[in-house]
């Protein structure tokens, strides 16, 4: 994976569409910030959003190119994510405390959750996203008002879980690693959620990672590691 910071700064402009893997704790907005200031972009912009606690594909447009990420928003996408079992968080991921702990089935099969998973994958499956998303609740980013523990009611959306593969199950350990392919809008914290619901148990997202974005995977992506020879503190995010 090529560093992002070794490139020149006309060639991605002459590129205007590219994407980067996005590191975690890192807010989608954080790395188009640090773009901007470090190569002195008048313009620059993101295909879609990824969760702070997620790695992996961040589609990025740079000045002419910012014209062209709205046609990147309606773009499926590909996600592997690990979940815990039993556990619950207010933003179904690592990013806050648990709240709820809850016993799960051991005996349950590969099969059974595969079952599960049909459900889902073979119906309308209306999704509600979480309260700590970028979703806005009367002109106010939801994750705010979750943040102020303020009650929050976002609205479902129809979305789709177009394929699926179980990658690893320990139900013992109460660990599931799931690759997935999705429509627009989807949440993978919620699915994770809604997973738990129907196992008769909770579950949290302790590992996310973006693997494809339209036509971009992880293998066309820049390395983002910041350039050594930078003060990242001298630029602020």
């Amino acid at each position: 994976m090529v560093n992002l910071f070794s490139i020149k700064k006309e060639e991605l402009e002459q590129k205007e569409i590219f994407a980067v893997n996005k590191p975690l704790k890192w807010t989608s907005n954080d790395v188009v910030s640090y773009i901007k200031r470090y190569y002195g972009f008048k313009k620059v912009g993101h295909g879609g959003t990824l969760d702070p606690l997620a790695s992996g594909v961040l589609i990025i447009g740079v000045e002419k190119g910012t014209k062209l990420l709205s046609n990147h928003l309606s773009d499926t996408k590909q996600y592997e994510f690990t979940i815990q079992l039993g556990q619950l968080t207010k933003s179904y991921d690592l990013g806050t405390d648990t709240i709820k702990t809850k016993d799960w089935n051991k005996q349950m099969s590969l099969d059974d959750l595969k079952l599960i998973c049909n459900e889902f994958k073979n119906t309308d499956y209306w999704q509600v996203p979480p309260a700590y998303s970028a979703k806005k609740v009367n002109g106010v980013r939801a994750y705010k008002l979750a943040i102020e523990s303020k009650e929050i009611s976002l609205k479902p959306n129809l979305v789709k879980l177009i394929n699926y593969e179980i990658k690893t199950f320990d139900i013992n350990q109460g660990k599931i690693t799931i690759l997935i392919d999705v429509s627009k809008g989807f949440y993978v914290r919620s699915f994770a959620y809604d997973l738990g619901i129907k196992m008769n148990t909770y579950a949290t997202v302790i590992e996310l990672k973006r693997t494809k974005s339209g036509n971009f995977s992880l293998n066309d992506c820049y390395d983002f590691q910041k350039n050594e020879n930078k003060n990242r503190n001298n630029i602020e995010k």
